[in-house]
């Protein structure tokens, strides 16, 4: 996560003794320079990829749930998030990845977009309607400028009803996410010229695909087969045969099917490793290339870390060791 990795670097060392209070919502300062800063780092652990928060232009100050320091509401696809870095920043942190024989993975977000002005959804909702009411038919993100470009607003209610899933809003009437018509050839046309644009300007080698079950399969098709390059789609569900076509119209998902049952595994000497054997089984007969290009995970942005569901001592001292045999960073 870019904000809260590491600040840029200076010569007096300041930049590591910035106070930064996490839950106020709040960005902290981390930066693409700071990334640069720490490949040693990184490399040396034995990594050979990063995969950094969506880079593009967000919705800016305060909002009903904070400020958009994680980078998941963006406002302006046509512009870098200034609070990492300018374009320079992020060429260089690409540059600098390729010298030493690493990669650099984007993540990047489609379905929504996010602006005070659509905070306000009554004039979105008139504006697509067929009221003569005169209303604001333009909105304030971009590259989709015109409301006919977001689905009509609907809130999701209704996780089975997968046409309400991928066609009405996330969020509420207080902070609205516009959903993206990803149905529109207009539209698709845009984001396939974009993100092609985008792979080659910063000489991207991954892109990992944000809320990837609110969009339809068919644009996932068409989007990474324009992308060409490696795609990881994030799929929350715990069910595997939900989870497993999405496989095949990107490189691969994150395996959240598995990972609900991995915790628990893990979590207790009780642990049922049965059940985590059948899911893996599961996972390997249903994905399109089995569980060989599963993303498997234990820990992520989105979730509790390992060490805040588990009271097993024998677990918390093997993830989290004391102070003193911990690294620098």
């Amino acid at each position: 996560m870019t904000d809260r990795f590491a600040l840029q670097d200076v010569s007096d060392g300041t930049a590591y003794n910035v106070p930064c209070n996490t839950s106020a919502l709040q960005y902290c300062g981390g930066a693409w320079r700071g990334i640069v800063d720490h490949l040693d780092y990184i490399q040396g652990m034995g990594f050979d990829a990063i995969w950094i928060s969506p880079p593009f232009a967000n919705v800016e100050g305060q909002t009903p749930m904070g400020e958009a320091y994680h980078g998941y509401w963006p406002q302006d696809l046509t512009e870098l998030n200034s609070h990492f870095g300018t374009t320079k920043d992020l060429k260089n942190l690409s540059d600098s990845l390729h010298a030493r024989g690493m990669y650099l993975m984007l993540d990047i977000v489609v379905n929504h977009m996010v602006s005070h002005h659509l905070f306000n959804t009554t004039a979105v909702q008139l504006a697509m309607s067929n009221s003569t009411t005169p209303v604001r038919n333009s909105t304030s993100v971009y590259p989709f400028t015109d409301v006919s470009d977001f689905h009509p607003v609907c809130w999701i209610t209704d996780y089975s009803n997968q046409t309400e899933v991928e066609q009405c809003w996330l969020g509420n009437e207080n902070m609205p996410w516009a959903d993206v018509d990803t149905e529109n050839t207009d539209v698709i046309g845009t984001l396939n010229n974009w993100i092609a644009d985008v792979i080659g300007d910063f000489g991207v080698d991954g892109l990992r695909l944000s809320t990837v079950k609110y969009v339809s399969r068919n644009f996932w098709n068409t989007f990474t087969t324009q992308a060409g390059i490696f795609t990881l789609g994030e799929v929350y569900s715990v069910d595997v045969n939900y989870t497993s076509p999405y496989t095949s119209v990107m490189s691969a998902v994150l395996d959240y099917p598995t990972w609900f049952e991995l915790v628990p595994a893990f979590a207790s000497p009780e642990g049922d490793f049965n059940v985590l054997r059948n899911i893996v089984q599961l996972s390997q007969d249903a994905y399109t290339t089995g569980t060989f290009m599963a993303g498997s995970f234990l820990e992520n942005h989105d979730q509790p870390r390992f060490g805040s569901v588990t009271s097993d001592p024998a677990v918390r001292i093997a993830l989290y060791p004391s102070p003193k045999r911990q690294l620098k960073y």
